[in-house]
């Protein structure tokens, strides 16, 4: 086994307990809000942000792979 590949692996551990926690924040924001407060457009902030980080690191893992 590479140190690539045991890096890759590590990274989508890490991903996987991202999801998990993003998941858990978001539904809090959600569910904990009150009319006209901002934790529905900081959810979709942190879900726009969070998303491009990870397709941006998505990119630079798996292209320096290839």
């Amino acid at each position: 086994m590479t140190i690539t590949l045991i890096g890759l692996i590590i990274y989508f551990i890490f991903l996987f307990a991202f999801a998990i926690f993003s998941a858990f924040a978001v539904y809090h924001l959600f569910q904990f809000g009150y009319a006209g407060d901002l934790c529905r457009p900081v959810a979709i902030g942190y879900l726009v942000t969070a998303g491009v980080v990870i397709l941006f690191t998505l990119i630079l893992t798996l292209g320096s792979v290839v």
